[in-house]
This record gives C-alpha cells, structure tokens and sequence, in this order.
C-alpha cells in the first residue's frame, strides 16, 4: 500500500496544480460576491473532493461489481446530472429574461449555503 501511495504522489500535486472550471467559478465568486463567498464555495470543494477520494478508496471494488452487474446505476448518474444541468439553465435563464436598468449593478446578498451546494455539486460533476 505504501508504494501505491508513493507512486501516486506525483499525480497528485499534477492534479492539484490543474487549472479547472471549478477554478473559474472560484475566481468569479471571489470578484463578484467577496472573500467569505469564495470560502463558501471552495469548502464545498474541498468536502465533495475528500467525499470523493474516500469513495474511490473504500468501495472500488463493490462499485465496479454493482456497475457490471446492474446498467441501471448509469441511468440514475445520467439523470442527475441531467436535472442539475435543466435546473441550472432554467436559472440562467430566468436571471437574463429580467430587465435590468444597465447603470445599476445589481449584486445579490451572499448566500453562503447555497454558495457552499453550488461548490460541492459542481466538483462532482466534473
């Protein structure tokens, strides 16, 4: 186990240096809403990464058996990532379809939970 860890430490300072959408949002929050929402948002990617590593980690095996054996687990990924997508357009949407007075920059108040959803959920749909 000691030398998979040793031989896997190079990827993961690559990885870790990979700039990444996730690094783009990060960036925008920060200019956008401030400092405390971009903490909002990057601890929601620090928790979906650590949530993920130990999934990999601890359920490989059963994960790769259930896939094998039952298709359907791609039907219900696909799904998810599919409402996610409709609800984020539909949002998107929304926010553009309002007419705005172009001299007033609107900023809306932080919301740091949902700011914190949007980090976790956008780290495990990449």
């Amino acid at each position: 186990m000691l030398e998979d860890i040793l031989s896997a430490i190079p990827l993961g300072f690559l990885m870790a240096f990979l700039i990444g959408p996730v690094f783009f949002a990060l960036l925008e929050t920060s200019a956008i809403k401030g400092f405390r929402a971009a903490v909002a948002l990057d601890i929601g990617v620090i928790l979906a990464d650590i949530i993920f590593l130990l999934a990999a980690y601890f359920m490989t095996s059963s994960i790769l058996e259930k896939l094998k054996d039952d298709p359907g687990l791609y039907i219900f990924g696909g799904s998810i990532l599919a409402i996610y997508g409709i609800v984020s357009f539909v949002k998107t949407r929304k926010y553009y379809l309002k007419e705005v007075d172009p001299k007033v920059l609107i900023v809306k108040k932080n919301n740091y939970f949902s700011l914190f959803i949007k980090g976790f959920f956008s780290t495990l749909s990449i």
